[in-house]
């Protein structure tokens, strides 16, 4: 029926996010067309300046949010629902506000709307993208969320596989990468190092989330470890210094979070694990400032 018909393109938009992004790279060269991705996307949008992967992303993020979006506003019209969430007006509007006042704020310096440097002129349409998908998924029942969860997996093993050819010098494009970075820090589909470790640590609590019913069989505690190591070597593999740090703390906080109870122990624990940190923190960022913020792409 129409309403099935409906759902099922709203259901397809909003799995190839969750697919697609992560294994889009922008200077993959396409079979029988000219140039790369990047090229083909600049070619068809000129006039903003999208151009390398960071962009390629966001403009294909944005084409597939757009019809999500459509087939949301024709469910909900056909469907004669007229209320709207008090929570989605509020957050329009700090959406709205936000938006008017940081162009006000930096039109004679930077702006980060339609002009400016090329990293920035997708700013605005990314972040009403990014408002629009938390609203989008916020719709959702419980179950198809959890089926996005299993999309992303299929994502994040070609994100894995991918890691791996570009570690044992598999990578059939890697003559035509062209970087200031480490030749041995490897990205991925991602196009940067610090960019593949995100992502991993992105996915690392998703596992915590999509537990499965009842007691884990042996095998499937093999899996989740198996995910675990490989997690591990893809952020010592980008040679991301940070989140080795952050990957560290994580494996940490799940090994007690399963060993001790809850009590008050754990909280003195975990006081003075945050206490240890900060002092750490303040340590690294006073002699390393400059590395961190110039070198590492940090800002």
């Amino acid at each position: 029926n129409h309403k099935l018909k409906i759902f099922l393109i709203f259901d397809f938009f909003l799995s190839a996010i969750f697919l697609l992004v992560p294994l889009i790279y922008a200077w993959f060269y396409i079979p029988f067309l000219p140039g790369t991705l990047s090229d083909i996307v600049q070619y068809i949008l000129p006039d903003i300046r999208w151009s390398g992967f960071e962009s390629v992303k966001v403009f294909l993020f944005l084409t597939l949010m757009i019809g999500a979006i459509v087939a949301f506003l024709t469910d909900y019209v056909t469907q004669k629902k007229h209320k709207i969430s008090r929570m989605f007006l509020i957050g329009f509007l700090v959406f709205f506000v936000w938006s008017a006042m940081s162009y006000i704020l930096n039109q004679n310096l930077n702006s980060y709307f339609f002009t400016g440097n090329q990293e920035k002129t997708h700013g605005l349409v990314f972040y009403f993208g990014l408002f629009s998908f938390f609203w989008l998924l916020r719709s959702l029942s419980p179950n198809q969320q959890k089926r996005l969860l299993q999309v992303s997996f299929l994502a994040f093993f070609g994100v894995v596989l991918y890691s791996l050819f570009q570690r044992f010098g598999l990578d059939p494009l890697s003559n035509a990468y062209n970087s200031r970075l480490d030749p041995w820090r490897i990205f991925s589909t991602l196009g940067n190092p610090n960019y593949l470790a995100g992502y991993v640590l992105l996915i690392l609590p998703l596992l915590r989330v999509y537990r499965f019913q009842g007691e884990l069989s042996w095998e499937e505690h093999l899996w989740e470890i198996a995910v675990w190591i490989i997690s591990g070597l893809l952020i010592y593999w980008t040679g991301s210094y940070l989140a080795w740090i952050i990957f560290a703390t994580y494996v940490g906080y799940v090994i007690l979070d399963h060993v001790l109870p809850k009590t008050k122990q754990r909280i003195w624990l975990w006081s003075s694990i945050a206490l240890i940190a900060l002092l750490a923190i303040m340590y690294i960022w006073t002699e390393y400032r400059t590395d961190i913020l110039e070198a590492q792409k940090m800002k």
